[in-house]
């Protein structure tokens, strides 16, 4: 690709919003890829960045976004116009991100994006997929605890707070698919309508299946996405 300038979203100082800047366009090294960047997330990890709170600090003026999905440009690895997840590898920490047009990253970082995935999916959900496998998985041990204790897999009860926020529908989708049956708590009503098919809703306001809840405990499996001040309550 020849040299040209390009937008990118670029942080100048600590606590401050981005300025959209024009900058050269990013030369890939040795083991790097170049990828025009379709679409970029603002994952909390690039709040904390660019508060100026997070323990490795890029050196100013510097480009966020530690997530992203975009097409291969130039590559020793994939071929031009293949779509790649971006993540990994320090961006927007300690390289430029993908809030640009264009970004280089080492090619080991990238993975190829299934087809028919859209850019927008693509650039967000590492990190509610990953955090939701992990807590059912890795923590919780879905599949595994009714070996000693149940009679099937089919009696793994999985109670998710927080259902129809991005994580908690991913570890109630993720629940569904191994079989488990799956409870969402909700903050009210209207957010009944947002959570994944299959799971059994439960409104915080319906005291009495709360109260049938705490009675019953009937979880193998409690994740809870909200913490806060009720987390105690909510998990007693």
């Amino acid at each position: 690709m020849t040299n040209g300038t390009m937008r990118a979203a670029r942080v100048h100082q600590w606590g401050t919003s981005p300025t959209l800047d024009e900058v050269d366009v990013p030369v890939a090294g040795d083991g790097e890829s170049l990828v025009r960047v379709e679409a970029a997330a603002v994952a909390h990890l690039d709040r904390t960045v660019v508060e100026g709170n997070f323990d490795v600090k890029p050196g100013l003026p510097y480009i966020g976004g530690v997530e992203g999905c975009g097409v291969v440009v130039e590559s020793d690895s994939f071929s031009p116009g293949t779509r790649v997840l971006l993540r990994g590898g320090g961006l927007g920490v300690k390289r430029d991100g993908t809030w640009a047009e264009y970004v280089t990253v080492a090619t080991k970082h990238l993975t190829e994006v299934p087809d028919g995935m859209s850019p927008e999916l693509g650039a967000t959900y590492f990190v509610p997929v990953s955090t939701a496998a992990v807590a059912l998985n890795s923590v919780g041990r879905l599949g595994t605890w009714w070996n000693e204790q149940l009679s099937s897999p089919d009696d793994e009860i999985v109670i998710v707070g927080g259902a129809a926020g991005v994580v908690g529908s991913m570890i109630a989708q993720i629940a569904l698919l191994q079989g488990a049956r799956v409870m969402g708590l909700v903050k009210d009503g209207s957010e009944v309508a947002r959570l994944a098919k299959g799971v059994e809703p439960i409104v915080s306001d319906n005291r009495k299946a709360l109260r049938e809840l705490e009675s019953n405990r009937p979880a193998t499996i409690l994740v809870d996405t909200l913490g806060g001040d009720d987390l105690a309550t909510r998990t007693s």
